[in-house]
């Protein structure tokens, strides 16, 4: 609970909770998937998704797709050109997943602990 109450308080140096979004997707009133966002970062053009969890019983049925190009979509809308964001380097579920919903590799690597993030951006 208590990684979990660091993860909505998290923010990178320079930004504020206006920036932050912590967004819930239902289908049929129930939790299918939560993603948390901030906008104009690393710079102003720039959605950095933190994270993106699908329901495990939901997963494979092409949901977190439609959710990812919907947000993708919205995005464009409001005039950002560009969503990065970093998985963990040994989840190739993870790894596949955003390859399929059009992300490439930055080339960029930075290690968090014991865990190594790939950086990943789609241009919109």
């Amino acid at each position: 609970m208590d990684s979990i109450k660091q993860d909505l308080r998290a923010l990178p140096k320079g930004k504020s909770f206006d920036d932050k979004y912590y967004i819930g997707f239902y289908q049929k009133e129930k939790l299918v998937a939560v993603m948390d966002f901030i906008t104009e970062y690393p710079n102003k053009e720039t959605v950095y998704i933190g994270f993106f969890m699908m329901n495990k019983k939901m997963q494979g049925k092409g949901i977190g797709t439609d959710i990812i190009a919907e947000v993708c979509s919205c995005l464009k809308e409001n005039g950002f050109s560009k969503v990065e964001l970093g998985y963990v380097k040994k989840n190739l579920q993870s790894e596949r997943f955003w390859l399929k919903n059009h992300f490439e590799k930055t080339g960029v690597e930075t290690r968090i602990d014991d865990c190594i993030i790939v950086g990943m951006k789609r241009y919109l």
